[in-house]
């Protein structure tokens, strides 16, 4: 009787959030299924397309494309993202004095995707940029098939490198300091340190820094729409600004919500894969 009162009381305090989940994720996401079978226009009434809205996204040269761009942004991104934050976190937890350093890095990641994207185009604008005015010549970065990915991957992780410091950060101040000593007694470098005793250890977060940098790319709109709008020519055009020109500029809402399944489908696979190396790297 006890446990049953206990349990109701746990659902009763957890009710708000079960409400929000149902409400804002869990039914949206049965719609957007739902509409993947269907043709509709915002405007008329929704009509059943069976699963042609899948197959064509799933065959489309736009979405293959639209997949490799956000796969390849992200790539970059991450490797940055940890490399870098690793490095900096060290040298964080090497200086104590240095916390406000840290504090400074966490400004970007908490500033608007939106914002860091309009920042990112006055620095980096072909003409009227900051880098421009100072050169004194143009700069022909983000018209560049090739260099406007590298721009948009390294505002990207100029954004969630704070935040790839902090928990690199916290991680490494739980490592004994025993171990380290331990280590160092075995004429262990900074080099083996790492990679031998710290590297290890840190998996698990490097995990969940991989998962969320997954999660991100997938999202990867807000930073792109000031910065680069997709251009050129397609080369910054990622899953999530394929789905907002299907549904907002052509209204194709079916055709939409089937990308969206797609790219949730991908990015489910990338998860998994990350979910396996994790797996093995820590038996």
């Amino acid at each position: 009787m006890r446990d049953s009162r206990q349990a109701a009381a746990g659902t009763l305090w957890a009710a708000p959030a079960i409400v929000g989940v149902a409400l804002f994720f869990a039914l949206p996401a049965i719609a957007v299924v739902g509409l993947a079978f269907t043709d509709w226009n915002l405007l008329g009434t929704p009509s059943w397309a069976g699963p042609r809205n899948l197959i064509d996204a799933l065959t489309s040269d736009s979405t293959v494309r639209a997949i490799c761009v956000t796969v390849a942004i992200g790539a970059v991104s991450v490797v940055i993202e940890i490399s870098v934050g690793l490095a900096l976190a060290k040298t964080l937890v090497a200086f104590p004095r240095a916390a406000l350093a840290g504090a400074v890095l966490l400004i970007p990641w908490m500033v608007a995707p939106i914002t860091v994207g309009v920042i990112a185009r006055w620095v980096l604008a072909p003409s009227d940029g900051l880098i421009a005015e100072l050169l004194g010549h143009r700069v022909d970065v983000l018209v560049d098939p090739l260099g406007a990915p590298l721009a948009v991957a390294a505002v990207v992780s100029w954004q969630a490198t704070g935040f790839a410091v902090l928990v690199y950060a916290a991680a490494l101040r739980t490592i004994p300091s025993e171990l380290r000593a331990a280590a160092a007694l075995d004429g262990a470098g900074a080099w083996n340190l790492l990679r031998r005793l710290e590297w290890p250890l840190l998996r698990p977060v490097t995990f969940f820094l991989l998962v969320t940098a997954t999660i991100r790319g997938f999202a990867l709109y807000d930073v792109i729409v000031p910065l680069t709008g997709g251009g050129p020519d397609g080369a910054t055009r990622t899953v999530s600004t394929l789905i907002v020109e299907e549904a907002w500029e052509s209204f194709e809402i079916g055709r939409a919500a089937a990308l969206a399944c797609v790219a949730v489908g991908v990015e489910l696979i990338f998860v998994s894969l990350q979910w396996g190396w994790y797996r093995r790297s820590t038996r």
